[in-house]
């Protein structure tokens, strides 16, 4: 999703002018949204999967195509943009091959700290520090233009890495194609009987179910059961978050819901409860693109900072939750406030905004 938002702004920028380079099955995506050369990247073999990982160069199925194919791709080019930390390594050959050519890269997560909270193999995990590090830090010290999601994010590679060599560093921040949400619903705590949280994801990973019970165990009691009500609705729910719900009568826990857009239009609240993981939460504009007001936990927050309290806000335990969750329903109560989360959104996560955002800082490093 993060990737297909960003390409939308690069063809923007470049004004539809851009040669894409992605898997193969991404084809049909690229024809949509009006890519005229598209490059197919096809599957890695075995052999070329277990030798590029002892070698410890990538777990991608990129790095050996470009190399087999960089003299034609970069024929003609003045830019290149490379959307992922973890083919970094390009920066500094394309560099070596064509100095000229002005470099940006799209760091998606911090990578040490996106893989530290992932399920990796532990004879594995030797490989990934050394290809973090090669593709991220080379990446980052030969890049023209480093973006990053979120200023945390751009910390913890100032710290991991240092000040890029060559370029530069900004937060971009993130954006989506705001201009065929789905129509908002009008919420407000006087429609029902009880306020209507949700929480989404996929429940099957730590990611996704260790907050989610965290949140049913150790934060719902703060309120008052009778006032509430919460849906968590995930892919294939761990079964320490099914114990979880069934010892609370006000949750509902609905496992591979066939549409999540029904149950967001039916709440009043968006709950994010995980802590884990770097990068910007996309997870988070679920509720945003839905109109309803988020609140997250302060370890997932990164990169909302400049929204409204009303809009988002960030918890740490029981007891700063509730006070936000009053904040929402009270403002809920005296205002549409459903039609605020979404316009905030429009006006500041739009694709359109984000293209004025790149030209800028593109053209700025000329």
């Amino acid at each position: 999703m993060a990737s297909r938002n960003f390409l939308k702004i690069v063809l923007s920028v470049f004004d539809g002018a851009v040669s894409v380079v992605a898997a193969a099955e991404s084809a049909e995506m690229a024809e949509k949204l009006g890519v005229t050369e598209f490059h197919p990247v096809p599957k890695r073999t075995q052999l070329q999967k277990a030798t590029y990982l002892i070698r410890a160069v990538c777990r991608d199925r990129f790095t050996p195509y470009c190399e087999r194919h960089f003299s034609e791709l970069l024929e003609g080019m003045t830019h290149v943009v490379i959307d992922g930390s973890m083919i970094g390594r390009f920066a500094p050959m394309i560099k070596r091959m064509a100095p000229s050519v002005h470099v940006t890269q799209l760091h998606h997560n911090f990578e040490r700290k996106f893989f530290a909270d992932s399920i990796v193999h532990w004879a594995v995990k030797p490989f990934i520090r050394k290809i973090i590090d090669r593709n991220q830090g080379e990446g980052w010290h030969a890049s023209d233009l480093n973006l990053t999601f979120t200023e945390q994010d751009q910390m913890d590679l100032l710290e991991a890495y240092g000040n890029p060599s060559v370029g530069r560093a900004e937060v971009f921040g993130y954006y989506e194609d705001c201009g065929d949400m789905p129509a908002i619903v009008t919420r407000g705590q006087a429609s029902r009987s009880r306020v209507r949280m949700i929480i989404t994801g996929n429940m099957s990973v730590p990611k996704g179910y260790e907050g989610a019970v965290w949140f049913v165990q150790d934060v719902l009691p703060a309120l008052d059961a009778a006032e509430y009500e919460l849906v968590i609705a995930g892919r294939d729910p761990h079964p320490n978050l099914v114990d979880a719900c069934q010892a609370v009568p006000s949750v509902t826990l609905i496992p591979n819901p066939v549409d999540m857009e029904v149950l967001l239009k039916d709440a009043n609240i968006f709950v994010n409860p995980s802590s884990i993981g770097s990068g910007i939460k996309v997870r988070n504009f679920d509720g945003l693109r839905s109109g309803l007001p988020v609140i997250c936990h302060a370890g997932n927050a990164y990169g909302f900072e400049h929204m409204a309290p009303e809009v988002f806000s960030a918890f740490e335990d029981a007891a700063t939750f509730r006070a936000h969750y009053e904040a929402v329903v009270l403002a809920s109560d005296e205002r549409d406030l459903c039609l605020e989360v979404r316009t905030y959104y429009e006006q500041n996560c739009s694709i359109e905004r984000g293209a004025v955002y790149l030209q800028e800082l593109i053209g700025a490093g000329k």
